[in-house]
């Protein structure tokens, strides 16, 4: 896992780079082992976190706006009342997260593939273990998914109650 001043640094320099302030950079977080950590309140809109895993990742009001978080493994995140706005979480599981209240509009949770250059064959997709989006046994009461695309995804056993799904795209999903 990333030591924990390290994911701070990029945090705060994240910070400048929203704000436009000199030494910013936009967060790259992508393929980092955050498991554990507690991002409560953090914005880490536009961030990249590509293939990183958050299992038991705490983010409560967390901002996740436009971010990129395709393929990321963030199965038992406590993400209620996080802001997932136009955020692309295709290929990312989410089995058993917590995502009560949160803000999903126009979020991205359909079936992601993840391609590499190969010398022999140009480029391959590269296998992954259940990735057509996953919110099996995850808690959206409350959540705000208008206009999200759950086209393919797995949902089984997952808790929608009072959510909204105004203008959900729900082609090939497979929800009991």
């Amino acid at each position: 896992p990333i030591d924990a001043s390290v994911l701070m640094e990029a945090v705060e320099a994240h910070g400048r780079y929203q704000r436009r302030e000199p030494n910013g950079r936009r967060a790259n977080l992508s393929y980092l082992d955050l498991s554990n950590f507690a991002l409560d309140g953090i914005d880490l809109s536009e961030a990249d976190l590509t293939g990183a895993r958050l299992f038991n990742v705490t983010a409560r009001e967390t901002k996740f706006d436009q971010a990129i978080l395709y393929g990321a493994d963030l199965r038992d995140a406590d993400l209620r009342k996080a802001s997932l706005v136009r955020a692309d979480l295709r290929g990312a599981c989410l089995r058993g997260a917590n995502l009560a209240g949160a803000v999903m509009v126009h979020c991205d949770l359909r079936e992601g593939r993840t391609a590499i250059q190969d010398r022999a064959e140009g480029y391959r997709v590269l296998k992954h273990q259940m990735r057509p989006g996953e919110l099996d046994h995850a808690i959206l009461t409350g959540a705000d998914l208008t206009g999200a695309q759950l086209g393919g995804l797995a949902g089984m056993a997952a808790d929608f109650r009072d959510a909204v799904m105004v203008g959900v795209t729900l082609s090939g999903a497979k929800m009991r």
